[in-house]
């Protein structure tokens, strides 16, 4: 078992086929832009320090820090940022446990396409495959 399956299980991550099929259903689409919106919810320093690595046109990355104890500024975000409860929401931090805690703020609110992506370097290496195919 990797250390992603790993934090499937302990941190409660998205299965990297969810992800992925997220991730092709989103970018790979034929007009050219993302059908998906990426929401970073690590602190300012650690956004500062890296970014989600994108070259297509049309993605939406959104960044809402949360803490594993508090998602308060996306509950109060959410409805403006994201008006369409029913669209592909991938969320990632470091490691995925904030993610996680942010997945269960967003399911609570009701939305139904929520996939935690685990950290920034997952989601990179994800990208990068789903872009080479």
């Amino acid at each position: 078992m990797n250390d992603y399956e790993l934090r499937v299980q302990s941190l409660g991550l998205s299965p990297q086929m969810e992800v992925m099929t997220f991730l092709m259903e989103g970018l790979n689409t034929s007009d050219k832009k993302s059908q998906v919106t990426f929401l970073d919810v690590r602190n300012e320093q650690e956004v500062q320090e890296s970014k989600l690595e994108m070259n297509k046109e049309g993605i939406s990355c959104h960044y809402i820090p949360c803490t594993v104890d508090d998602c308060e500024g996306l509950k109060q975000q959410a409805s403006d940022l994201f008006p369409d409860i029913n669209a592909p929401l991938i969320l990632f931090c470091r490691s995925g446990r904030r993610a996680a805690s942010a997945k269960k703020c967003l399911v609570d609110l009701g939305y139904t396409k929520v996939c935690n992506a685990g950290g920034l370097t997952d989601l990179n290496q994800m990208i990068e495959k789903c872009l080479v195919k």
